[in-house]
């Protein structure tokens, strides 16, 4: 009976973390943050997933003009790995 509860339980918390494991896949294949360059001035909003590192590195090749990051609208981070990688570059670069 006991294992019988266990499986139930672990199957019903699969169930929930579902929607939430989806969310999180499909956010991360396609490109939800946005960049805008206006003058020295990188305008970047939306949410941060494994390809904002690689766009910003981009952006800032075709622009290195750009000395100022402006953060709109930012909901958050799906993928930390890349939150840190973009951000570490960045300061790397004495941004």
């Amino acid at each position: 009976m006991i294992a019988l509860a266990v499986v139930v339980a672990g199957v019903g918390g699969l169930y929930w973390a579902f929607p939430t494991l989806f969310f999180v896949i499909y956010y991360n294949t396609i490109y939800t943050t946005e960049f805008r360059v206006e003058d020295n001035k990188l305008h970047m909003s939306g949410m941060i997933n494994a390809y904002t590192p690689e766009q910003l590195k981009d952006i800032f090749g075709e622009h290195p003009e750009i000395d100022t990051i402006v953060l709109g609208q930012m909901p958050g981070s799906i993928d930390d790995g890349a939150n840190l990688e973009g951000a570490a570059w960045v300061a790397d670069r004495g941004g």
